[in-house]
């Protein structure tokens, strides 16, 4: 499978870990998750529906209202907040022993339910405009037998919302107490303590991305992340914290933008999971997110409560919708740049994305909402949580074993360095030798040629004298060994080159009647140039003593390397005879080599000089701390 999965294009990879994914979900998890999860029990069919506007939340209240028959549920009524009671009779021709269950499936802000006039269930406070929202803890009622009676048993739910205008009554599920909480209790987990489960791990998902944001390499897509799983937090709290601080039309607003949040989250992830796909999006992303936000709590407040809400709840369901469009958009358009083996994940992300939009779908054709959004969504997060961490973060490791892939690590890459290295040192020694081999062609042409011309010329004139032939020959192969001395000191350290100059400065002018003398001084510091430099030192060098073998007539050459007086150089060379000194006539002469010397110089930021005079002559070459240092661009 691995073979020929990695043949395939990213664009098929995608397309296929999508399609994958989308029918695990809905031929497999969404048939066991959502549709047989309830074992079968008998049920008790409500009749005589009826429904009537309270003023206030009591039993007594409801007695003097006017009550107005429902025909079918589901219903609603709309468009005022305010209290209303719903009312039907079962009929019961035996009394359970453990009595009955009931859930009421009323969309309210806080309930009361009475049978047969006994009080029942139902907590907080009822009385505008404080009270609290205890009827979002969805959960299943016990109606003792002691409430019951052989016949028709009324049940009357009191309600209130003190903001949304709507309120929605659903057939209730009604049974034997016993075998309906064992019969529901997989979806009462989902209506009660699996909320609380997801909003512990995803609270915790929350504090970890954001820590993770200031280490990962990837701070964008952590941070999205932090916002997503925070914005989740909030939401899950709106329904969870039964006396919240807001009431009223600001809870509303709470409860859209923090709703709001998760998909314009999921679109800045996206973008940021793909490397910035579109610039500038999540800026334009908060942007947009801010500026719905702002209209929809504009509609609240401003507009009259049923007006303003159904205003609100359409800027949120279709941004919401745009929003997931665009994300999926977003995803498709960059397919073609994943590489890492990230298709499954964006698999997943296509799937919760599609279930977003589903339900601004759904909200929009007021259908019901099945929960496919709230019961795998937190799943999902935590899937792609544990994704995110694995390719930005490495947990749970000893420090024995970080040590020891610190370790491998750094040696497989110093090796690689040293491997570079001694590349490039041959590649510029190369390049070195190269150039070097033209100079000396060059100075074969110009300076041995013309000498070995001159000479042969001499010869067929037949004027030359022996000594003559003998001094030439001499000077020429004293020029052929500096060039080869100059060849193989290209590309060693400074030290190295320095060290051939004198082993073969010794024999070569033993060889030419002079005597020499070598001078380091001790406290140097490390002799590090490039080679570039380095053969430009030493052709310096080897220029000077060819220039004092044939102009100076004298019969001693020293050698000193010193620290430089001026505390612009860090060191001095000097190359000092015992010869007559530069005249006039000569340095005519001698213009030529002294200029090439002095070009040599400046091409490594250095300063070149000569001192001469009836005692000799000093060429001098102070060199800086950077050419030193190997970092010059010679």
């Amino acid at each position: 499978m691995n073979h020929w999965w990695a043949a395939l294009p990213n664009w098929a990879k995608l397309l296929a870990a999508a399609a994958m994914v989308q029918a695990v979900f809905w031929f497999a998890l969404k048939p066991v998750l959502f549709a047989g999860n309830e074992a079968e029990f008998e049920r008790f069919e409500p009749r005589q529906i009826a429904t009537a506007k309270l003023d206030a939340p009591t039993l007594l209240s409801s007695g003097k209202a006017e009550w107005e028959p429902v025909e079918a549920l589901p219903a609603w009524h709309c468009c005022e907040p305010g209290y209303r009671a719903l009312r039907y009779n079962i009929t019961l021709e035996g009394i359970p022993e453990k009595g009955l269950g009931i859930r009421p499936r009323v969309n309210a802000d806080n309930l009361a339910l009475y049978v047969n006039g006994a009080f029942i269930a139902g907590a907080g406070r009822m009385a505008l405009p404080d009270i609290t929202y205890n009827a979002l803890l969805r959960q299943t009622y016990h109606v003792p037998a002691s409430s019951l009676k052989i016949g028709d048993n009324e049940f009357v739910v009191l309600m209130v919302r003190d903001a949304a205008p709507y309120f929605d009554y659903y057939e209730p599920v009604i049974g034997e107490y016993s075998s309906m909480k064992s019969a529901q209790s997989y979806r009462m987990f989902f209506l009660g303590g699996y909320k609380y489960l997801a909003l512990g791990i995803i609270s915790l998902i929350a504090l970890f991305s954001a820590i993770v944001a200031f280490r990962a390499e990837r701070k964008q897509e952590a941070l999205w992340f932090t916002c997503l799983s925070i914005s989740w937090t909030l939401l899950s709290l709106h329904y969870l914290v039964v006396d919240p601080p807001l009431s009223g039309n600001a809870r509303l607003g709470f409860y859209f933008c923090a709703s709001l949040a998760i998909p314009f989250c999921w679109f800045g992830l996206v973008n940021a999971w793909q490397n910035a796909r579109w610039k500038y999006a999540g800026m334009i992303t908060v942007l947009g997110y801010l500026a719905v936000c702002c209209a929809m709590v504009i509609s609240l407040f401003a507009l009259p409560s049923g007006a303003g809400f159904d205003q609100a709840g359409m800027l949120h369901d279709y941004a919401t919708l745009a929003v997931a469009v665009a994300t999926i958009v977003l995803l498709a358009s960059g397919f073609t740049r994943l590489g890492d083996g990230r298709h499954w994940e964006a698999a997943v992300i296509i799937l919760l994305v599609t279930l977003i939009a589903l339900n601004a779908l759904s909200e929009l054709s007021s259908t019901i909402t099945l929960g496919f959004l709230s019961h795998t969504q937190p799943f999902l997060i935590v899937g792609l949580a544990a994704a995110f961490l694995s390719r930005n973060v490495r947990l749970f490791r000893s420090s024995a074993q970080i040590n020891r892939e610190l370790s491998g690590q750094l040696a497989e890459r110093s090796k690689e360095l040293e491997e570079m290295y001694a590349r490039e040192r041959v590649l510029v020694k190369s390049q070195a030798h190269a150039e070097e081999r033209r100079r000396i062609m060059r100075d074969m042409h110009d300076g041995l040629g013309s000498q070995l011309i001159s000479m042969l010329m001499m010869a067929r004139r037949g004027k030359g004298k022996p000594e003559e032939f003998e001094q030439g020959l001499q000077q020429v192969i004293d020029e052929m060994r500096l060039m080869i001395d100059s060849m193989d000191s290209v590309g060693e350290s400074l030290d190295s080159a320095l060290a051939t100059f004198n082993r073969r400065l010794m024999s070569r002018l033993k060889d030419a009647g002079f005597s020499s003398r070598w001078h380091r001084d001790e406290d140097l510091p490390r002799l590090d140039m490039s080679p570039g430099a380095i053969l430009q030192v030493f052709r310096i060098m080897q220029e000077a003593v060819t220039n004092a073998l044939k102009h100076s007539h004298g019969h001693t050459i020293d050698v000193s390397i010193m620290r430089a007086p001026d505390p612009d150089y860090a060191l001095r060379i000097v190359v000092a005879d015992n010869g007559k000194g530069i005249s006039t006539k000569r340095r005519t002469s001698q213009t030529r080599g002294l200029h090439n010397m002095e070009s040599r110089a400046r091409s490594i930021d250095a300063n070149f000089s000569v001192n001469t005079g009836k005692e000799g002559t000093q060429v001098l070459l102070d060199l800086k701390p950077t050419v030193l240092a190997g970092r010059d661009n010679a």
